[in-house]
């Protein structure tokens, strides 16, 4: 595969997402993989869709474990930098590095090697009971507090959440267990990042979508299943490479800044 062929494929891939399944498993592959770009998530997806945690030859060596022989790669795209002057430093001996152009390389998939057992931190190994749940809650109201006021109260059958644009607030059910507010919490908190950062005149649906989406990212990355959330589908989406990308390109971002919640606190 070379560099166009990737291009190409990328852009054929994108329009085989002809459903919310579709969307909705790509995501949950996203979760695992947050710290590639989207070109790469969807190149990994594409070649290995049963891919769990991923790293080029030399890596898996420092983790103590080995590729198989007879192993294929799963390539990906990898910057080429060059270090030039830095236009900003009065110090012409100052340099930094840019990217002039791009490569594909090699990685391989934890089921493609052998050796050590490799520790893995709650993005993987997830939430295991609703106890786990409870104090996850906890925590995430606990790093967010200083961000967004979250407060709960009983809210009519059927509505799990609301964020309210000009408070800067963010209700959740009371009725609800700990389970679902986890997840309610992360939509409205999508919405809270999108609308104070990343608003650049989407539709209500559009930001349902995005909002949604991140949500569901970030709710796979500890271990809850969202699959019983809706995740809404345009289907002019699909047939808009550029526009298809700019969403998925906001919901990353967006994905992003719900991660760390996740990193930050402890499973029960």
């Amino acid at each position: 595969m070379k560099i166009q062929e990737a291009f190409d494929e990328l852009q054929k891939q994108f329009k085989t997402f002809e459903n919310g399944e579709d969307w909705k498993r790509f995501l949950a592959f996203s979760a695992q993989f947050r710290q590639y770009s989207l070109c790469n998530t969807v190149l990994i997806y594409v070649q290995c869709p049963e891919a769990s945690f991923v790293a080029g030859f030399g890596k898996w060596k420092t983790l103590n474990r080995h590729v198989k022989k007879g192993e294929k790669g799963i390539k990906i795209f990898a910057p080429i930098t060059k270090k030039v002057q830095d236009e900003k430093s009065q110090n012409p001996e100052k340099y930094q590095s840019r990217i002039v152009g791009y490569q594909l390389v090699y990685v391989y998939d934890i089921s493609q090697t052998d050796g050590a057992d490799v520790p893995m931190s709650i993005l993987h190994t997830g939430l295991k009971n609703i106890e786990g749940a409870e104090q996850k809650l906890g925590m995430i109201l606990e790093h967010v507090k200083d961000v967004v006021e979250v407060s709960t109260m009983v809210l009519p059958e059927g509505h799990h959440g609301l964020y309210n644009i000009a408070k800067k607030e963010i209700k959740i059910n009371a009725n609800d267990t700990a389970l679902q507010n986890v997840k309610t919490l992360f939509h409205e908190l999508a919405h809270h990042y999108h609308e104070t950062q990343y608003l650049e005149g989407e539709t209500e649906e559009q930001k349902e979508f995005i909002a949604e989406s991140a949500a569901f990212i970030a709710c796979a990355a500890i271990g809850i299943d969202a699959s019983e959330y809706s995740i809404p589908y345009l289907k002019n989406w699909a047939d808009d490479y550029s526009l298809f990308s700019k969403m998925r390109a906001k919901i990353e971002k967006i994905a992003k800044m719900l991660l760390p919640l996740a990193e930050e606190t402890k499973a029960a």
